[in-house]
């Protein structure tokens, strides 16, 4: 690997992971475009967006932590690996949830929409970190590799910005607050770049990175069950949610297939 932090190697790699992570802007800007939406609308949308979660979650992320841990450890410890970092994930989540004030009606209540969309950007932050890793170090060595990566990982961070600005949007009316949560999501991208370089690089090797993926699985399925499929559902347009979250797992099922 080159030397010194403002070589080209460096500049390119940081610049395209940047480039990855602030595609969660766009997928806020794309939200909140739409000037107004009705229950079926909103119902739809929020399961779009668990359906966009649990399919990362479950295709992408555990299947990746799975197969690391079970080469490190054989299956019986890494089977335990893999569940002990889901829980750990699933803790995190419950954690977040107990700090950030609730409110009886979500669905009606501006407030527990900000919540569900501060819960889903910390969610898109801790997801969007590996991925900077996973972009930036692709990028420095071998830039065709790292390019795929960064179409691959900025496809996917469009509706991941979408399932954070409209929840905030929804609750505030504002539609720069809305974008900016969604592009700060994104920022742990280059934030994640970065520190790699800097810091964790020498310590980085497949079992932590099986552990990151495995948090993120749990993480991220703990909101799309508990936070955004009852908040859509509250709506009273059942179809119109089932319908959202099919549509998202279609929608990010395909995606994935697509890019490998």
């Amino acid at each position: 690997m080159g030397s010194g932090l403002l070589s080209t190697q460096f500049t390119v790699a940081l610049t395209l992971s940047t480039l990855a992570g602030l595609s969660t802007g766009l997928g806020g800007l794309m939200a909140v475009g739409i000037r107004r939406m009705n229950d079926r609308m909103m119902a739809a949308a929020l399961g779009f967006a668990a359906g966009i979660m649990i399919t990362v979650a479950l295709s992408d992320m555990l299947p990746h932590s799975g197969e690391s841990f079970v080469a490190a450890f054989g299956a019986p410890l890494g089977a335990l690996g893999l569940i002990g970092s889901i829980l750990i994930g699933i803790g995190l989540t419950l954690i977040v949830d107990r700090m950030v004030p609730n409110h009886e009606d979500p669905a009606r209540s501006g407030g527990g929409l900000h919540r569900i969309g501060l819960v889903t950007a910390l969610a898109v932050c801790i997801h969007n970190f590996p991925e900077g890793i996973a972009t930036f170090m692709s990028s420095y060595a071998d830039l065709r590799l790292g390019l795929s990566m960064t179409l691959a990982v900025a496809l996917h961070n469009i509706p991941e910005g979408m399932a954070v600005a409209l929840p905030v949007y929804y609750a505030t009316g504002s539609r720069s607050r809305a974008v900016g949560y969604a592009l700060a999501s994104g920022l742990s991208e280059p934030l994640g770049a970065i520190l790699t370089y800097l810091l964790l690089r020498p310590y980085m090797n497949e079992i932590m990175l099986a552990t990151l993926f495995g948090v993120i699985v749990g993480l991220m399925c703990t909101i799309a069950f508990d936070e955004l499929i009852p908040t859509a559902l509250s709506y009273k347009r059942p179809q119109a949610a089932l319908a959202g979250v099919l549509t998202g797992v279609l929608v990010m099922g395909g995606g994935i297939f697509l890019m490998g």
